[in-house]
């Protein structure tokens, strides 16, 4: 399955790579923003994402970042299919992780889309199987979006008990059950997409060397 859904985005990419070559005035040619069928017949997927989980504690550091690359192709003047990669990374239990989505979209209105999206993905850092996930989408323009997302994976769950030894109470073992987060966030597309995925990392790496400047040992 997972090889399946990643040969069937790995196509997409091919036939909009072929599209873009044809020619400026052919209407009907990729596109880098989104549009109807009317307008272009496929485009890019550009995205870059911040969410934070809903059904669990919530704060700055278990923000989950993701970008992702991908093309869609309109097949009837209202409904659109494609496919991406993601590099997602999440300051929660989930780590880094990199994955494909498959999507569908439904041109409610020449600029409001709703996307749906189901895929799988791989925890880089962990040794635990592949997760799920699924994305909901309300879009404006291709440039902006608010997200619903749902991340399913397996985890390893401590059992407290007193330690008989100790007599601490700590944890005793390990056991296999499943994770959900229920993720609420803002996504970008088109060219803001691009913009915000290229500049954020900038950012960060220049807030951390500021913030360590005098408490890393990076200074004098």
């Amino acid at each position: 399955m997972w090889r399946r859904s990643l040969a069937i985005v790995v196509g997409t990419l091919v036939c909009v790579s072929e599209l873009s070559g044809q020619e400026p005035s052919d209407r009907r040619a990729s596109c880098f923003r989104g549009r109807p069928l009317e307008a272009c017949k496929t485009f890019w997927i550009t995205d870059f994402s911040v969410a934070m989980p809903l059904n669990r504690t919530s704060n700055f550091e278990n923000t989950l970042l993701t970008w992702e690359l991908g093309a869609m192709a309109n097949v009837t003047p209202r409904s659109a299919v494609g496919g991406s990669l993601f590099l997602a990374v999440d300051g929660g239990p989930q780590g880094l992780l990199l994955g494909v989505r498959p999507r569908y979209r439904r041109w409610l209105h020449s600029t409001l889309t709703l996307d749906v999206a189901a895929g799988m993905y791989k925890a880089l850092e962990r040794s635990s199987g592949p997760g799920l996930t699924g994305q909901v989408a309300l879009g404006f323009s291709d440039s902006f979006a608010i997200t619903s997302q749902l991340d399913v994976f397996g985890s390893k769950r401590c059992v407290m008990g007193r330690d008989p030894i100790s007599q601490r109470y700590d944890c005793l073992s390990r056991e296999d059950t499943t994770e959900r987060i229920l993720y609420g966030g803002v996504r970008f597309g088109s060219a803001p997409g691009l913009a915000a995925g290229l500049l954020t990392p900038v950012v960060a790496f220049v807030v951390i060397v500021i913030a360590c400047s005098t408490g890393c040992g990076l200074s004098g």
